[in-house]
């Protein structure tokens, strides 16, 4: 698992999973959708959203003020 540890890690994480996204869809329309490669980045955003999830839930970035 990838560990965020500040703001700038998060932000890090976020446009990763953003990058890997635009991976993930040339490479399925190249590949098809169960190309081990293509599983291989999917596994990769998802172990960066999971991350992200972990962070927000860490740092009550979720929380709204009343």
């Amino acid at each position: 698992m990838i560990y965020l540890q500040s703001a700038t890690d998060y932000r890090r994480a976020v446009e990763r999973i953003r990058l890997l996204q635009r991976v993930l869809t040339t490479l399925a329309r190249i590949k098809g959708t169960l190309d081990p490669d293509v599983l291989t980045v999917s596994q990769e955003i998802d172990e960066y959203v999971v991350s992200v999830q972990q962070y927000w839930h860490e740092h009550n970035c979720g929380e709204i003020s009343r």
